[in-house]
């Protein structure tokens, strides 16, 4: 085989492989800016029930960045959220019922502050 021919195809590969990548890219961002799917995460564990002082932000499980959420947002397993400057932001539990407020100016997981009871029965088999 020639060396040009080699390149050439080389060449071919390295484009092509690129191009899935992109696609990948693509496809992956869509996902994570859209609702999750069943699949991935049942059913929302929170809700926003009230934000004072400021706003808060979400961050999705697969995304690059936050995005502003308003109250009644439903969150989901592995969820970030951060309240802007000393914004107040109140979240009830799903399951237990319970309401947390989330500490001001960090990100908090929403599974840290809504663990589900059962996460951690250790019963005997």
């Amino acid at each position: 085989m020639k060396r040009g021919s080699f390149t050439f195809i080389i060449l071919g590969l390295a484009l092509a492989a690129l191009g899935y990548g992109i696609a990948y890219d693509l496809a992956t961002a869509q996902q994570s800016s859209s609702p999750p799917s069943s699949a991935s995460r049942l059913q929302a564990i929170a809700r926003i029930v009230d934000v004072e002082n400021g706003r808060v932000a979400r961050k999705r499980i697969n995304a690059e960045n936050y995005q502003l959420v308003d109250i009644d947002t439903e969150l989901f397993a592995g969820d970030l959220i951060l309240p802007e400057g000393n914004a107040i932001v109140l979240v009830q539990c799903n399951e237990s019922g319970t309401v947390w407020r989330v500490p001001a100016g960090s990100p908090s997981g929403v599974s840290s502050g809504c663990a589900s009871p059962n996460r951690f029965n250790f019963s005997p088999r």
